[in-house]
């Protein structure tokens, strides 16, 4: 799990920065899985704060767009363990799921941004 937030500093609550927030957001997705059975040890969460923007900070709704969480699926266990990129052929160009954002095929690894 990658997260991302906007470039709004953070005032106060339980977040001391925009880094600690994104980490958080990649943490509770990553817990989430992990109660629905995804073994603990196939996750990792990294907070990115507002450092990859997928969007323009100066409107509402490219701020929206960047409090994101990704999610990186690897096709086989080896590929996440040791960072290896499978060849791309192996891998369909679009996987759909409902009520995703968007799903993207990377090499070795599906993302996922929700």
């Amino acid at each position: 799990m990658e997260g991302f937030t906007d470039d709004v500093p953070v005032n106060g609550g339980p977040f001391a920065s925009n880094w600690a927030l994104s980490a958080a957001r990649a943490g509770s997705v990553a817990a989430a899985l992990q109660n629905y059975g995804v073994d603990a040890q196939r996750l990792a969460a990294t907070g990115f704060g507002a450092l990859q923007p997928r969007a323009d900070n100066a409107s509402a709704e490219g701020r929206r767009r960047n409090r994101r969480v990704v999610i990186a699926l690897a096709k086989r266990p080896d590929v996440a363990a040791a960072g290896i990129s499978a060849p791309a052929a192996e891998a369909p160009e679009h996987v759909p799921l409902d009520g995703l954002e968007r799903v993207h095929v990377l090499p070795g690894a599906v993302e996922i941004e929700l």
